[in-house]
């Protein structure tokens, strides 16, 4: 029952994602995906000094795997990306059931996290599939350390690491949970995982160093963390990207209801405190996961996008549950309260989602990319929308014949 209802909010929600077409860097991933041997293949999880990550698993994998299954049409990989995120929040649910043993927090947790506006462009962008499929080996990698199968749980912490590199961080979120949710202190069976995330760092930085050039993705150490950090939590709490922008009727309604969610959300922790039954590990536990999971980009200014939130967005999403679990508990008439609360929730998701759709660069630029390919333009002057449409010199290399 929880996937269906997990499913039907997903494809309402997103539905025009799965209808995007190939653009930018989709391109350069189809183009280095054109391989016939296996040494080739070989080849796409051996670090490329000309590109600045390293995601072999989730993109130029999941690129060649999808092209042999779907060719070249997009719905088929939209649809891979669709099961990803449902399955994702499943985990997220079943994960945090086991955990509090508690249905309706699960049930809200994999809500608030599987609708939130963040996803919707790593929905659409294929080349940001890392930001879906990162939390699901994430999630697989707790859920197996908690039932102390530690080999599995290496397992899919090897496959994050080859799918987004903020899975680095795991050790860490590891060592927090032993203490604060376990409340053990076994901390010897984290030592593999630490080990493995830093001889990624060194196969990357030191053996495998990028040769790019750009102050695009240049680390920076500045007081601009700050407005960095309100940034991404002004997002975390449901305003959109370029809100000043909106309609001012939109824009009151949104900043209205993500106010009163947030709002209520910290009535149901005060609730929980003054009567005695607030889980302080599990809340700090959970505030900690969401910092550590905004705290890598607060040192990339020159970069800044929403769905890098995908694993702050978890910790994010069980805390809402949990506030908004605790106000429905204390109150009359809870079906229609909790029904009222939820679709505050749902609505103010599918402003910011519907605003990120008309808004949003990568949207534009994929039906002009659509648009040219059905015209057998590939050829563009560098520099132009055109050009950028078609990640530049690889839509002709990916395409052409």
């Amino acid at each position: 029952m929880p996937v269906l209802i997990f499913s039907i909010f997903i494809f309402i929600l997103f539905f025009k994602s799965l209808f995007v077409y190939f653009v930018q860097d989709d391109f350069y991933f189809l183009a280095i995906t054109r391989i016939h041997t296996f040494s080739q293949f070989f080849s796409l999880f051996i670090p490329d000094p000309n590109n600045v990550w390293y995601r072999p698993l989730s993109s130029p994998v999941f690129f060649y795997l999808l092209k042999l299954l779907f060719g070249y049409n997009p719905f088929g990989f939209h649809l891979i990306v669709f099961v990803t995120h449902v399955f994702t929040i499943w985990l997220l649910y079943f994960f945090i059931k086991t955990i509090l043993k508690n249905n309706l927090i699960a049930l809200l947790s994999g809500l608030f996290y599987g609708i939130h506006q963040l996803h919707t462009v790593s929905l659409s962008w294929l080349a940001t599939y890392p930001f879906i499929l990162g939390p699901t080996m994430l999630l697989l990698t707790l859920i197996f350390f908690y039932k102390q199968k530690i080999y599995l749980s290496l397992l899919f912490f090897i496959f994050g690491l080859l799918s987004w590199e903020i899975i680095v961080i795991v050790p860490i979120i590891l060592i927090l949970f032993t203490i604060l949710i376990e409340k053990q202190k076994k901390f010897l069976r984290i030592t593999p995982f630490i080990c493995l995330s830093v001889l990624l760092v060194i196969v990357r930085l030191v053996i495998f160093k990028t040769e790019v050039k750009t102050n695009l993705y240049s680390i920076q150490f500045s007081w601009e963390i700050i407005s960095l950090f309100k940034f991404y939590l002004l997002r975390l709490v449901g305003l959109p990207m370029l809100i000043t922008e909106m309609p001012n009727v939109e824009k009151i309604i949104t900043l209205l209801l993500s106010g009163f969610f947030t709002i209520i959300t910290i009535y149901g922790f005060y609730l929980s405190y003054i009567k005695r039954h607030l889980q302080k590990r599990i809340v700090l536990f959970l505030l900690l996961l969401m910092i550590i999971g905004i705290g890598p980009f607060l040192f990339l200014p020159n970069h800044i996008a929403p769905h890098y939130l995908s694993v702050a967005l978890i910790g994010y999403a069980i805390l809402s549950a949990y506030g908004i679990y605790e106000v429905i508990l204390n109150i009359k008439h809870k079906k229609i309260i909790s029904t009222i609360i939820i679709l505050i929730f749902v609505i103010n998701q599918y402003i910011g989602i519907d605003w990120t759709y008309k808004t949003h660069w990568i949207f534009q630029r994929a039906v002009l990319a659509k648009k040219l390919i059905e015209n057998n333009q590939l050829i563009q002057k560098i520099g132009t929308e055109e050009y950028f449409s078609l990640g530049g010199e690889n839509g002709y290399t990916a395409l052409h014949k």
